[in-house]
């Protein structure tokens, strides 16, 4: 079973897009998991059914009960009003493949909620129990959740000798060229459209991880998993060939093609250059505007490798929280508030 495809129009925003095809990946994410990794938790991971399951409930209020005014999954929220009672100390033993069923379930309904959404509906406040936000930022915090829990899914299936999963996939809603201007657009304001501010949190959120790497994980420890500092070393290069000093397509070959052998820079060096290659795009990033979006790059939009790059932090920052975890370190808790997506109308 897969998750249904909604139709989409020329006005659907960037964010819709990428939430779309973030549930695809996560889903791929779950189908890649050899059998040895469907079962209970290896090492100080949670188990896979388990990450399901809690994406799946935290998916489903976000986007079918905050965003879309629906009732609950029965199913999720039996398990979060058990896994709540148990608390996160006690992790519930779940079944992967009910946990699966349920995503099913959940991202069909988040499909239809958010299919038809346009601009002004992501303006639209919406109230949480944590106070009021704007649909667009439950929108946007969507995919980094999906795509967090996918790279953990991702090293659970390293682990036990799965081949490299490389995320993030094709994307095909968000390289379409088929979109206007329009759908980027946010009433009264001049600013980076939330598309471009989410690609900015996730660039904090990977350095975040970054800086509670520990040791032992940044230099290869384990010998199925990639040392962390190879891993922030070719997020690095990724981020400053994109946006710094031009904007202009990635024409290097995918960074989840690593080769046997391949040398590891130091962390220190590998987290300087992440650094300074953030710290080069900035400027770039934060001139964009809605326009900027759907100009063709490639073949596709300079919106499209937006995505991407958003896609692939959160995907590798999911990576090393979990192999952190492995070694003892607290969860960093992906994605975190998300302040420049979270920026309301000035």
């Amino acid at each position: 079973m897969t998750i249904p495809s909604p139709s989409l129009s020329s006005s659907t925003p960037l964010l819709v897009r990428l939430l779309l095809d973030a549930q695809d990946e996560f889903l791929r994410a779950i189908d890649h998991l050899p059998a040895p990794g469907r079962g209970g938790p290896l090492g100080r991971l949670n188990s896979a059914g388990w990450v399901v399951a809690h994406l799946a409930s935290a998916h489903n209020l976000w986007i079918n009960v905050l965003v879309g005014g629906r009732e609950r999954d029965p199913w999720a929220a039996a398990w979060n009003d058990a896994q709540a009672a148990a608390t996160l100390a006690h992790p519930l033993a779940t079944s992967l493949a009910e946990a699966r069923d349920a995503y099913l379930v959940i991202a069909a309904r988040a499909a239809e909620v958010v299919a038809s959404m346009d601009a002004a509906a992501l303006d639209r406040e919406v109230v949480t129990p944590r106070g009021t936000v704007t649909a667009g930022y439950l929108v946007a915090r969507a995919p980094g959740h999906l795509f967090a829990h996918a790279g953990e899914l991702a090293v659970i299936g390293a682990l036990v000798t799965a081949p490299e999963l490389q995320l993030p996939g094709a994307l095909p809603r968000v390289t379409s060229t088929v979109v206007e201007a329009v759908s980027e657009v946010e009433a009264g304001t001049d600013r980076p459209p939330r598309a471009v501010r989410l690609l900015l949190d996730a660039q904090s959120e990977f350095a975040r991880v970054v800086e509670a790497l520990p040791a032992p994980a940044a230099v290869g420890a384990i010998a199925r998993i990639h040392p962390g500092a190879l891993t922030i070393a070719e997020v690095a290069n990724h981020e400053a060939e994109a946006w710094s000093s031009e904007l202009r397509i990635w024409s290097g070959s995918s960074i989840t093609g690593r080769a046997a052998g391949q040398a590891v820079p130091s962390f220190d060096d590998a987290r300087a250059a992440y650094l300074a290659a953030v710290e080069g795009s900035a400027g770039n990033l934060e001139a964009l505007r809605a326009d900027d979006l759907v100009r063709p790059m490639g073949d596709s939009t300079l919106g499209a490798q937006i995505a991407r790059s958003t896609a692939l932090l959160f995907a590798r920052a999911g990576e090393l929280n979990a192999l952190a975890s492995l070694f003892e370190a607290p969860d960093v808790g992906l994605p975190g508030a998300l302040a420049r997506t979270a920026e309301r109308r000035i």
